[in-house]
């Protein structure tokens, strides 16, 4: 086997603010005030991360500091401490972006700052090595691991693997997935379209392709709303199968690197590498959120919320399509400039993910919206919610809503289910020499359908019935008003088996919310005082104010805020309030693309 590191990274010098990747431009998980508190996460590289408080200061980023790290040599099967020889830059940029802490300033801050990260990297190409390393790292102390990163990728051998998911590591992912019950997050392809690699072709985790700014005006600043220029879509799953899942940001995402000569080594970094660690990062927010529910006693929560699967659907359920549904504030164009309703996926029920969307972009605090019903049996349900439950082959489960719908309201549904492999040895553990067979993919459908209705294809307005995929998705709002149910129906084995038992996870929303007002910088449901300050702060910087979402944090973005003050307090005069205004000789940081923006005085603008 060779290996090939699929990070496509270049650096650029463009100045920007505070943590944009995680405003609501970007993945949208500032407005949850979590920090991933209480999570263990992890980590798998060709090279380790440095630990600033361990490692020298020029093999270390100041901000980032894993939980542990660790080495898996090719003829090891244990798990060693590593010397800093064997930190690389891309593996510490990649920790920063799930854990950096504020120590170099909120520039750099992760998705998930306080969540405990765990690292190890791997010494060799083999996938024994590869398997290894992930199995000892899931083990550490016992406890629990939520989400595992993989920002690169295995190439596969030439006429004798594909990606059918059935590579050795592959079948490992799934294993895995199953065995430990966490989340595996890869990064699609970047690196070199003419070469097939694995794990992106696994089953039971989530692949991640990059997102970049749409810049709609000539501001620097914009949505996460576009492809990335480096994602290839070329080389997607055998058969009918698509790979990609979901977007994140995967451009000029500032991280710290290494320190060199006495100086962090500070960059923005493009590609994949960078947009799968926002969704791990954000996996140990949902984590944290539902822990926190259930350490608490709230109803409808318990360790079903903790599933792998049911952190996928929240994603994906959640995730931004078209602006103004959903709780969405843009609308997601594939390399072609088309939308998800343009796609293949939106008109056929034989094709539930986009080849290039996934179903969307990650929203995390839509995400958080999706879990906070808690979890619902099969029966009477409200129009947002979740499910963790299962069906034998042959069977339905109806989930039927509890209110009447009017028709033009988009419902989107997720339903996602494990494919089974097995190992052949006689432990939970990977032991090297071990291999594992894959069962036959149990084929599960979803139908939206009449609350009436009993033929699944004469009663359904809306349907996911894909062959090969264990996610089925529907995004719709092409029908009647009227009651209606959800219905999982156990299809049999996909290949036309009789198939098993199987668990799954079903999230589905319904309504046309809107996007948050304009002014709500903090996304807390009101226009005050905290959201001036979020502008005040953010002004020229970063796009966290940027109330009429042109993509800056300006002038006009002030007068939004006016214009939807809800308070608490009042406004007593726009004089007042300017007094608070940050004068524009205190920006300190001039963007480019200056000259063609011609900005206004920021006092002639409050002022017109």
């Amino acid at each position: 086997m060779r290996y090939l590191a699929l990070a496509f990274l270049f650096v650029s010098s463009t100045a920007y603010g505070a943590s944009y990747t995680v405003n609501r431009n970007g993945i949208n998980s500032k407005v949850t005030g979590l920090d991933g508190t209480g999570i263990r996460i992890g980590q798998t590289e060709i090279g380790r991360p440095g630990k600033a408080d361990k490692d020298a200061f020029n093999f270390s980023a100041v901000n980032t500091i894993p939980e542990q790290v660790y080495f898996q040599l090719p003829s090891s099967s244990g798990v060693d401490f590593a010397n800093s020889l064997l930190v690389a830059d891309h593996a510490t940029g990649v920790a920063g972006t799930m854990i950096a802490g504020l120590q170099f300033g909120a520039l750099h801050q992760g998705v998930a700052p306080k969540a405990e990260l765990h690292s190890i990297g791997f010494g060799g190409a083999q996938d024994n090595t590869l398997a290894l390393a992930h199995d000892r790292i899931i083990g550490v102390n016992g406890l629990p691991m939520r989400a595992i990163n993989m920002s690169w990728g295995h190439r596969l051998e030439p006429f004798i693997e594909d990606t059918d998911g059935n590579s050795l590591f592959s079948q490992f992912v799934d294993w895995s997935a199953k065995e430990h019950n966490v989340l595996y997050v890869t990064s699609w392809n970047n690196a070199d379209e003419n070469d097939p690699s694995s794990p992106s072709d696994n089953y039971n985790g989530v692949t991640i392709a990059s997102s970049e700014f749409l810049t709609t005006t000539s501001s620097i600043y914009g949505k996460f709303s576009s492809l990335n220029s480096t994602n290839f879509f070329s080389l997607d799953a055998e058969g009918s199968r698509r790979s990609i899942d979901l977007l994140a940001p995967g451009f000029e995402v500032r991280v710290l690197e290494t320190g060199t000569q006495g100086n962090h080594n500070d960059q923005l970094r493009d590609g994949t590498s960078y947009a799968s660690p926002h969704v791990t990062g954000a996996t140990a927010l949902l984590h944290q959120f539902v822990k926190n529910k259930i350490d608490t006693s709230v109803p409808r929560f318990d360790s079903n919320a903790q599933r792998h699967e049911v952190m996928k659907v929240a994603m994906m359920n959640s995730a931004d399509k078209l602006a103004g549904v959903h709780g969405s504030n843009r609308t997601i164009l594939d390399s072609n400039n088309q939308d998800w309703t343009q796609s293949e996926a939106f008109s056929s029920s034989f094709t539930a993910l986009d080849d290039q969307l996934g179903v969307g972009h990650l929203n995390v605090d839509a995400a958080i919206d999706q879990l906070s019903p808690g979890k619902y049996s099969p029966g009477n349900v409200p129009l947002v919610g979740w499910a963790y439950d299962g069906v034998g082959v042959g069977g339905r489960d109806e989930y039927v809503l509890d209110q009447a719908v009017a028709g033009d309201q988009y419902i989107a549904i997720t339903l996602a289910w494990d494919r089974n492999v097995e190992i052949t040895g006689f432990d939970d553990d990977f032991d090297s020499g071990e291999q594992f067979f894959a069962d036959e993919l149990n084929d599960l459908n979803v139908y939206l359908m009449t609350a009436d209705g009993t033929d699944l294809v004469l009663d359904s307005v809306a349907r996911s019935q894909t062959f090969e995929q264990n996610v089925e998705h529907v995004f719709s709002n092409d029908y009647p008003a009227g009651n209606y149910k959800i219905v999982v129906h156990h299809q049999g084995g996909a290949l036309g088996g009789f198939g098993d038992f199987q668990d799954y996870a079903l999230a589905w929303r319904l309504g046309n919310d809107a996007a948050p007002l304009p002014g709500d910088n903090d996304g807390d449901g009101d226009v005050d005082g905290d959201d001036l300050d979020d502008w005040s702060d953010d002004f020229g910087t970063d796009t966290k104010g940027d109330a009429d979402l042109d993509g800056d944090s300006d002038g006009a973005d002030f007068l939004a805020w006016q214009r939807n003050f809800t308070g608490p307090g009042t406004i007593s005069s726009s004089t007042a309030v300017r007094a608070e205004l940050p004068p524009t000789a205190d920006i300190g940081i001039t963007p480019v693309f200056e000259s063609e923006r011609k900005r206004k005085p920021l006092e002639a603008i409050i002022s017109a």
